[in-house]
């Protein structure tokens, strides 16, 4: 079936799409259509010959053109609606959906889509394909009327023609006719037919329980809420369980040095170490130790060695000292370590001079030297026999 005047004037041919293509045409078809197919390169043939590639069939074709077509020059019979098709697409398509055939499951049944949803490209193709019309207008040439919805003005409007004048049915009554290749009953695929889930409402828990359930209201919080202290005190926690925030480890430096101890170090130690401040009694009393120590001749003065305090920091310094310089030269030991030791003393608990046990030297035994291995010198070989190099000729053979 052609399509109306309005339709056929807003169709326009840009390119040749129909220049490979000469048509025949049988039947009554509107001059519109004849000038599409020349103004997209077709030429039109007066004689139905073997020139013919296309047969265009309008209202009322001759049969015996469509039998020709089919089993003596085997072309499509088309439709003119595969003619606005390829003008729409800009391309030649498929003939096969748009071949004219009476025998079609939906030939000359026009369909009315109301309401079809997503649905509506699936239908279209569905019935087309099939030999179907469809529309979107409701008028006088629709045969059937496809929707799903009751309380449409389509619906009304054909409700009240009757179904002798329009059928009624859903988009299952074209799929169950395609299924079975013969147009199904109508009456079983009435929209009134449709059982709608119905929506399940739950009952309340009140007539099994006997209380009523607590309406918990939602607070809203601002988005910029301050943080509460539950939430805060988790922060600080994790906070603390950084690796940054953890006590620092012993470092190399705190441990403690090797013998040979680097001048840093020491230096290090020497700062932290208290300074030793002589004042002017402090010297006094060393005076008169050392002048009453060499008048007594070494004689102890004083309570016996169980009433000795501790002595005082400047003689253990100045005994230190001595005792490391002769551990380092054993064999030169100094005379002042001596007449140290000889003539040390100290303060008594009164205030009087006392003489402090000498204490006895650490014997240091000298190292020996180890065992000198006698010198065995390799024998020597005479000159003659040591193997040398030899180039060509050896002057000591004979």
């Amino acid at each position: 079936m052609a399509q109306s005047g309005e339709n056929l004037n807003n169709l326009e041919v840009t390119d040749d799409i129909f220049h490979n293509i000469k048509f025949f045409v049988s039947g009554e078809i509107p001059e519109k259509v004849v000038d599409l197919l020349k103004r997209g390169g077709a030429e039109r043939l007066n004689y139905f010959s073997d020139y013919v590639t296309h047969l265009i069939c309008g209202e009322n074709p001759e049969e015996n053109d469509i039998s020709d077509a089919n089993d003596l020059y085997e072309i499509p019979a088309v439709t003119p609606s595969w003619i606005f098709m390829c003008i729409k697409l800009k391309k030649l398509i498929n003939t096969k959906p748009y071949i004219y055939n009476l025998q079609k499951l939906f030939s000359n049944l026009v369909f009315c889509l109301s309401k079809p949803g997503n649905d509506r490209d699936t239908l279209w193709a569905i019935i087309t394909y099939h030999g179907g019309v469809v529309q979107l207008h409701f008028d006088n040439k629709c045969t059937h009327l496809v929707t799903t919805d009751t309380n449409t003005a389509k619906y009304e409007k054909a409700f009240n023609l009757g179904p002798e004048r329009i059928t009624i049915v859903t988009p299952d009554w074209i799929i169950e006719s395609v299924k079975t290749n013969s147009l199904a009953q109508a009456d079983l695929f009435h929209p009134k037919l449709i059982q709608w889930p119905k929506v399940v409402k739950h009952e309340s828990t009140t007539a099994i329980t006997g209380f009523e359930p607590e309406k918990v209201e939602p607070v809203e919080k601002p988005n910029d809420s301050p943080v509460t202290d539950s939430t805060q005190a988790l922060l600080d926690k994790l906070k603390q369980r950084m690796p940054w925030n953890q006590p620092q480890a012993t470092t190399i430096a705190d441990i403690v040095p090797p013998n040979v101890v680097a001048p840093s170090f020491l230096n290090k130690n020497q700062q932290n170490q208290p300074q030793l401040v002589v004042n002017a009694k402090t010297k006094t009393a060393l005076a008169n130790m050392l002048s009453i120590r060499l008048q007594s001749g070494g004689a102890n003065v004083g309570p016996g060695p169980e009433a000795i305090p501790e002595p005082s920091a400047a003689g253990t310094l100045r005994l230190m000292t001595a005792q490391h310089n002769a551990a380092l030269n054993p064999n030169n030991r100094p005379q002042d370590l001596i007449a140290l030791q000889q003539r040390r003393v100290i303060n008594g608990p009164n205030g009087e001079i006392i003489r402090a046990p000498v204490p006895q030297p650490v014997p240091v035994t000298p190292q020996s030297e180890p065992p000198k291995l006698p010198f065995s010198p390799r024998a020597t070989v005479p000159l003659q026999h040591r193997p040398g190099p030899f180039y060509g000729h050896n002057p000591n053979l004979k």
